[in-house]
């Protein structure tokens, strides 16, 4: 079963990344979340994508992440950290989006963990 995670301000942050997409042709955010996608699935060893998904528009690019479960902590934790490990690399127009990802699911994690 395949379920979005939903965080606060998260369909806004698929938005501005179709945006970036649609609006900027030499943009590498797609580069970018495919690359933070592969090491996020390396650090959880989960190179089925059976935690881990790209999260895809209707026509077909890629502008997000998905967890098979919404309250795996652990996924969100390897994405963070995947975000993390790139975060100085990323250009400067896209950076916010993923500081605002790892923002998002940190808060959610710690809800979670909490609960």
């Amino acid at each position: 079963m395949h379920i979005r995670v939903k965080g606060e301000g998260e369909d806004k942050i698929a938005q501005d990344l179709m945006k970036m997409v649609s609006d900027d042709p030499t943009s590498d955010l797609k580069g970018w979340i495919e690359r933070i996608g592969k090491t996020a699935k390396e650090i959880c060893n989960d190179p089925d994508c059976k935690r881990i998904k790209l999260k895809t528009s209707e026509n077909g690019q890629d502008i997000g992440f998905d967890f098979t479960d919404e309250n795996d902590v652990g996924a969100m934790d390897c994405v963070i950290r995947a975000i993390e490990r790139h975060i100085d690399s990323i250009p400067i127009d896209i950076k916010p989006t993923f500081q605002k990802i790892v923002d998002d699911y940190k808060s959610k994690k710690e809800n979670l963990e909490r609960s």
